[in-house]
């Protein structure tokens, strides 16, 4: 997926979170949704064509349910799953940390020393 058409996704996901209130909340969401979609049988098993659009649609949810994720995000990952661009979620979630931390004046950093 290109970056503007992450950016667009992550603009539409921050519009509505900053309604509900919720631009922080949604952010902590997507990384544990990002630490589910990097298990590697999965994320195979999502992508793979001879899972059909139904079955791929259940695993999604199941995995949101298991998750406990907000109703907002449990739609967001359904619309990524019925467009087909549920292989792009980390740019599109890396995208909206962005949005996020620009909102909120939150700055991130590294930091690395010498000694532990």
């Amino acid at each position: 997926m290109t970056g503007g058409l992450a950016k667009r996704y992550a603009r539409a996901l921050a519009s509505v979170a900053k309604e509900e209130n919720g631009l922080q909340e949604m952010s902590t969401e997507l990384d544990r949704v990002a630490g589910w979609l990097a298990d590697a049988e999965l994320s195979d098993a999502l992508n793979s064509p001879a899972l059909s659009h139904e079955n791929r649609r259940a695993l999604v949810s199941q995995v949101c349910e298991s998750l406990k994720l907000s109703p907002l995000c449990q739609n967001f990952l359904s619309l990524l799953t019925d467009k087909g661009r549920l292989h792009s979620f980390d740019s599109i979630r890396l995208a909206y940390r962005e949005l996020v931390d620009r909102d909120l004046n939150q700055l991130r950093a590294t930091l690395r020393t010498a000694q532990a």
